[in-house]
């Protein structure tokens, strides 16, 4: 009888050690957000580890960014040689800013890359891997949310960029006008080169808000899977909770320790649930040059300051 039950015991820790590897190799994470990142150059799968993968990625990534210097150093051009007044300044200005900001971003991506993949694996394994069927459902939530926030604002930027395509094709080419105001070292008129110039310039427009809807996607995705990562420590303590706020969520945890029966505890989850509250004492926050918190409250006063700024120059 007791073989017996030795073995019964032996053949449910197989079965869920099964289950727990099951999960671990099925469970992908910001996958959409990922994909958008690989086709604006931002990230390699892991899964390319072929040289000839390599070289041809590497070879697309070069030629993205050959795309984003020329357009943004014939634009630099512009504003020292050929604007004739503020309103054409700020015109060039505001185009290449965003252009300089998508190359900050595929650079900081391509830097950061060993770093960023091993938070992705990171997020794949143990501890942080869902186990049962509550966390898996937690994990799931947040995945569809992740998701229907990248698929929501790809629509949203790519039918933006298709609009401005078709206006400036219907009203610029037709004039022979470039859409953005340019300094290039040819006369580009000519039947042959300006619809070249022209597509360059609309392609560039397009991986350049690519690049920044990607980037942008990927880290409120990180962002949402370190909530997803506390309601799953929640359900593990058996009280399960949504957020919103990662602030607000990191510095709950407290109080969810304390609603937990820790006193029936052994020494060493006792010290790793101190372990935990004294860290949760100190809440979650990501900062700009380690001085502006980046939050709900910091993101109003941008964009009022964004609207008085714009106000002042459109009184000038």
């Amino acid at each position: 009888m007791l073989n017996f039950d030795k073995s019964n015991v032996e053949r449910s820790q197989r079965v869920i050690k099964n289950r727990r590897n099951k999960m671990e190799s099925n469970t992908v994470i910001l996958k959409h957000t990922l994909m958008l990142m690989m086709v604006a150059g931002c990230w390699q799968p892991l899964s390319w580890i072929s040289s000839f993968k390599n070289i041809l990625y590497n070879a697309y990534v070069l030629l993205l960014m050959l795309l984003l210097y020329a357009f943004a150093i014939s634009q630099i051009m512009a504003i020292i040689v050929n604007t004739a007044n503020p309103e054409e300044f700020t015109g060039v200005l505001y185009m290449m800013m965003a252009v300089f900001v998508g190359i900050f971003k595929i650079s900081s991506m391509w830097i950061s890359r060993k770093n960023i993949a091993n938070i992705v694996n990171t997020l794949t394994e143990r501890p942080f891997l869902p186990m049962i069927d509550d966390e898996v459902k937690i994990h799931r939530t947040f995945e569809k949310l992740i998701r229907n926030n990248t698929l929501f604002c790809f629509v949203l930027v790519e039918s933006t960029c298709v609009v401005i395509a078709l206006t400036s094709f219907l009203t610029n080419f037709r004039t022979g006008d470039l859409t953005y105001k340019v300094w290039l070292p040819f006369n580009y008129s000519s039947s042959t080169l300006f619809p070249l110039v022209f597509t360059h310039q609309m392609i560039s427009m397009a991986i350049c808000a690519l690049i920044n809807l990607a980037c942008d996607c990927f880290i409120c995705g990180l962002l949402m899977h370190i909530c997803c990562q506390i309601e799953i420590l929640e359900c593990r303590f058996n009280k399960s909770r949504t957020w919103t706020d990662l602030r607000d969520c990191s510095l709950q945890m407290i109080d969810r320790i304390f609603e937990v029966d820790w006193s029936e505890s052994n020494n060493r989850f006792r010290k790793a649930y101190l372990m935990i509250m004294n860290r949760a004492t100190i809440p979650i926050e990501f900062t700009s040059a380690y001085l502006f918190s980046m939050n709900l409250e910091s993101f109003v006063s941008v964009l009022r300051l964004s609207y008085s700024a714009y106000t002042l120059l459109q009184r000038f």
